[in-house]
Formats: C-alpha cells, structure tokens, sequence
C-alpha cells in the first residue's frame, strides 16, 4: 500500500514537472514574440505583457501545511 501510495505520488510529481516544462517553453515563445517586430507592435497595442515562467523551489522547500483538522 505504501509503495502503491509512493508510486503514485511520484507520477503525479513527474506530471506537474512535464506541465511545467510546457507552460514554461510556450511562456518563452509568446514572450519571445512580444519582443519580436512585427508580432510586438500588435502586442504592445492591444497591451499585451509577458509571461513569468512557472518556479516552485520555495514552495518545495516548505512543509505542507494541514487543510482542516480533525475532530474526535
């Protein structure tokens, strides 16, 4: 059961680290495009701005914290 637990927290894991990845190179390419003539004067008319990439490593660091306590 712990292994199965193990298992699956380490595909979910793998899962958000692919997401991000993704998230992060279409943020490169459309930031890349806000600095590129022509497509940055359509950005800068229609007041586009650029992306922040995706970055966990404070959130990584800190204990997760408890939702609801239970009661007995």
């Amino acid at each position: 059961m712990v292994s199965e637990l193990t298992a699956s927290i380490r595909s979910i894991e793998d899962e958000i680290g692919r997401q991000r990845y993704t998230f992060n190179n279409i943020s490169q390419q459309y930031n890349t495009m806000c600095d590129t003539i022509p497509s940055n004067i359509v950005a800068s008319a229609v007041h586009f701005s650029k992306l922040e990439y995706l970055e966990f490593e404070e959130e990584i660091n800190e204990a997760p914290r408890r939702l609801h306590s239970r009661k007995e």
